[in-house]
């Protein structure tokens, strides 16, 4: 009941304090964005660093609401799947030809075209050619080749290309704007594969358009032996634009990455803090309390400790250790626990002279139980404040610490999402999407513990309080 007192007493002091109600309400948001993660941004953040896992998504692309303010249509990301397949012989092998349609009617050229093809056949191997059929009814072979096996019996072949860089497609497509009388190296395309939805008329002035209408991906297989068939034909078509946040030049979801940051934010500056205050609290006490030579020599070693520049330590420790969150937060600890550890020495050196330690020592209580029982529970009102201050200092030095590429590479922290837009070229390219956000985010988390330990500091030290 006296903690729900003194709780109810705290709180009628700090909902008369407008900036610590505003940090307050963004922290509010802050918790709740970590808690609802798996829901809002489903993935598994271990996989953040896993390029491949990103194969599939637009590289570098902007957020889709930018397009609309633009008064601009962005292609979506587009998945085909819809194909027909025609068998028959060929001077007695057996052939295979599948297409896949597509009505495009966008005004932009797709950022990546990227296929998955699987081939069947029975016998000692087969000869493949990729190809698209335009709305101007010209052929572009796109590639080809050749798949064996070992033995006569079933093989199978995965023929899964990104066209949108890939040499073999990009020397087809050169060759294919010759033919036609234009110089792929004089063209302002983002890809050469672009080209193949390109109106060459326009292209050919170096002013490049789609040309809008139907066309056809297709395959042809022709088997060494008895059977072919083609199990699957997928075609991918990059976006534009992407979602809430945009992608990296990887296709990392960039909202995934700045939602998951957030809990994994929280746990580095909470978890630093309260490990700080509760080391700085007792060592602090202990050595107020116990005082003479001892508390001299456990405060030289606190000068020691903060006389050590703390960001150059961290990165040296960063780089001599393999650096994993939890090995941060360690090291983010070890070094954040001497300022409250000063303070609390200060008041303990007053509480021991007081009358109701007095009293407790009279009575025969040891000096574990008065540091426990009497002497803490007084201090710690006092690193409140400390506690919610601390915690902007530990995200912004774990986000130094990973913008330097010393954090844990495995997880989607602000700091590294940072580091990858700065050694992606984010800047000169005008990616804001990829480096705005999280450095917004810092600013605003860290904002709001700066508002609350400000409001708590003016309740519990009597020289802030407000006449």
């Amino acid at each position: 009941m006296k903690f729900l007192a003194r709780a109810k007493e705290f709180w009628d002091e700090f909902k008369h304090r407008k900036i610590g109600l505003l940090g307050l309400g963004i922290l509010i948001i802050i918790v709740a964005i970590s808690v609802l993660a798996p829901v809002i941004a489903p993935m598994d953040p271990t996989r953040w660093s896993d390029v491949g896992y990103w194969t599939n998504n637009p590289k570098g692309v902007p957020p889709t609401w930018f397009y609309y303010i633009q008064g601009r249509t962005p292609i979506p990301q587009l998945y085909l799947e819809n194909y027909t397949v025609k068998a028959r012989k060929i001077s007695g092998y057996p052939m295979v030809e599948a297409s896949l349609p597509i009505n495009f009617t966008y005004t932009e050229f797709p950022t990546m075209v990227k296929w998955r093809i699987n081939v069947t056949f029975v016998g000692a191997g087969a000869f493949y050619q990729i190809y698209v059929t335009r709305p101007d009814r010209k052929k572009v072979t796109l590639y080809s080749g050749t798949v064996t096996t070992s033995n006569a019996s079933q093989g199978w072949s995965v023929i899964e290309i990104d066209a949108t860089r890939h040499p073999d497609v990009e020397r087809n497509i050169g060759e294919w704007l010759n033919s036609n009388g234009i110089d792929i190296n004089r063209v302002n395309l983002g890809a050469p594969v672009q080209a193949v939805f390109a109106d060459l008329k326009a292209l050919k002035k170096n002013k490049p358009v789609p040309l809008r209408g139907k066309y056809s991906f297709n395959i042809r297989a022709i088997a060494q032996g008895k059977k072919i068939n083609v199990t699957q034909f997928r075609l991918i078509l990059g976006a534009t634009a992407y979602g809430l946040m945009g992608t990296d030049k990887s296709g990392r979801d960039l909202f995934k990455g700045l939602v998951w940051g957030t809990p994994i934010a929280l746990l580095i500056g909470v978890l630093t803090s309260v490990l700080g205050v509760a080391i700085g609290l007792l060592y602090g006490v202990t050595s107020g309390y116990i005082g003479g030579w001892s508390d001299e020599a456990m405060m030289r070693v606190v000068d020691v400790l903060m006389s050590l520049p703390k960001l150059p330590v961290l990165i040296v420790l960063a780089i001599a250790y393999r650096p994993t969150i939890w090995l941060i937060i360690l090291f983010l600890t070890i070094f954040g626990w001497m300022g409250i550890a000063r303070v609390s020495r200060s008041i303990a050196l007053q509480l021991k002279e007081s009358a109701f330690v007095e009293a407790a020592r009279a009575i025969g209580a040891s000096r574990k139980r008065i540091i426990v029982v009497h002497i803490i529970p007084n201090i710690v009102p006092y690193t409140v404040a400390a506690l919610a201050l601390g915690i902007p200092d530990a995200i912004l030095t774990e986000a130094a610490l990973s913008f330097l590429g010393l954090g844990d590479p495995s997880l989607p922290t602000w700091g590294a999402i940072l580091n990858q837009a700065q050694s992606g070229g984010a800047l000169g390219s005008g990616m804001w999407w990829w480096f705005i956000p999280p450095g917004l985010a810092i600013a605003v988390v860290s904002m709001a513990f700066v508002f609350i330990g400000y409001a708590v500091d003016e309740i519990v030290n009597p020289r802030l309080r407000r006449r």
